[in-house]
C-alpha cells in the first residue's frame, strides 16, 4: 500500500489531468482532499493540479486545508548512492532534493492561499543497482507564509528498511494548521496503530520507532490526524489502524491517497470514504484528477 515500482509508473510528462468533485459536503469545506492517480509525477504536473483545486474552491480562504496523497511529487537523485541504504551525507543530498522539489511547487501557486500538504518521493539507483527505490518519502507542508516543512516517514515497511533512512532527529510530526495541532502520518506511519502491525513487529528497532511515534503524538495532544497515503487497493486497507487510532487517539483523522488510473468514480467514493475517521463534524470536500486521455 505504499511503493511504487518506478519502472512501472506511467512517465511524468503525460499531460495534466484535470479535476472532477468526487464528493461535496453541505456545509463550508474545511479540508479540501485531492486524490491524484498514482504514477510517476514531476512537479510540473503536481503544480498544476493544486492550481487547479484551488480554482475549484475558495483558493484565497486561510480557514481551509488542502492535502493531497504520499508521492503526490516524484523526484530523483541526479547520482546513484554507493550502497542501497544512503549514508548520512546522501540523505541530506535526499533532503534537499525533497526541499527543492516542495520550493519549485511553493512557487508554482498562489500566494493568497490556504495550506497546502502533500506527500514528495525522491528516487535513486545505487552503484550495485540501477532499480530506483524510494529513499525518501516525506509530507510536505507549505503554510500560505514561510518556506516549506519537510517531515520524513517514520514508520518504513520492512521491505523499506532496506534503503528508507529513519533520521533520529527528525522534526515534530505535529504542525499548526486552520484544524489547530496537527499529527501528520506518512503513508505506512498510521500502522503503529494497526494491531495487526503490533503483533508482527518482532525487531527491537521497529519496536522502538513504533513506541516513539505513538508516544510523541499522545504526548502532543493533536487535535486532528491527516494520513498521506501512496495508494489504496480496498476499502479496508488501513481499516485497522484507523479503528485503532480512533480508539487511542480519539480526534478525526483524515487520509488522502493516490488512486489507479482506471478506478471508477463508485470505486473512488468507497476508498475516499474509507479514509475518514471521526469527521462527522468536519466538512470535507473531495477532488479527484480525471484520467488522461
Amino acid at each position: 500500500m505504499g511503493q511504487l515500482d518506478r519502472s512501472q509508473a506511467p512517465a511524468a510528462n503525460h499531460p495534466a489531468h484535470r479535476l472532477d468533485v468526487l464528493t461535496r459536503p453541505t456545509a463550508k469545506p474545511r479540508v479540501v482532499r485531492l486524490f491524484h492517480r498514482w504514477g510517476d509525477r514531476s512537479c510540473r504536473i503536481a503544480a498544476e493540479s493544486l492550481r487547479q483545486a484551488l480554482l475549484l474552491v475558495d483558493g484565497a480562504s486561510t480557514e481551509q486545508l488542502l492535502v493531497a496523497g504520499a508521492g503526490f511529487v516524484c523526484t530523483g537523485l541526479p547520482q546513484p548512492t554507493d550502497a542501497r541504504y544512503p549514508n548520512a551525507d546522501e540523505f541530506v543530498a535526499v533532503t534537499e532534493n525533497a526541499r527543492g522539489a516542495a520550493e519549485a511547487i511553493q512557487s508554482s501557486i498562489p500566494l493568497t492561499r490556504p495550506l497546502v500538504v502533500f506527500g514528495v518521493d525522491v528516487y535513486a539507483a545505487c552503484y550495485r543497482s540501477d532499480i530506483e527505490r524510494q529513499v525518501g518519502q516525506f509530507a510536505v507542508v507549505l503554510p500560505p507564509d514561510g518556506p516549506p516543512i519537510l517531515l520524513p516517514k517514520r514508520f518504513p515497511t520492512p521491505t523499506e528498511e532496506a534503503y528508507l533512512n529513519v533520521p533520529d532527529d527528525q522534526a515534530d510530526p505535529i504542525c499548526d494548521t486552520p484544524l489547530g495541532r496537527t499529527a501528520i502520518l506518512v503513508c505506512h506511519d498510521v500502522n503503529v496503530y494497526s494491531p495487526r502491525g503490533t503483533a508482527t513487529t518482532v525487531y527491537e528497532t521497529r519496536a522502538t520507532w513504533r513506541t516513539a511515534l505513538q508516544d510523541l503524538i499522545r504526548k502532543r495532544t493533536p487535535a486532528v490526524g491527516l494520513h498521506l497515503a501512496h495508494y489504496i487497493e480496498t476499502a479496508t486497507s488501513f481499516r485497522q489502524a484507523y479503528n485503532a487510532w480512533a480508539s487511542d487517539v480519539g480526534v478525526p483523522l483524515v487520509g488522502v491517497s493516490g488512486l489507479p488510473s482506471d478506478v471508477t468514480t463508485d470505486d473512488a467514493t468507497s476508498l475516499a470514504a474509507s479514509l475518514l475517521s471521526g469527521t462527522d463534524e468536519l466538512p470535507v470536500l473531495d477532488l479527484i484528477e480525471r484520467p488522461t486521455e
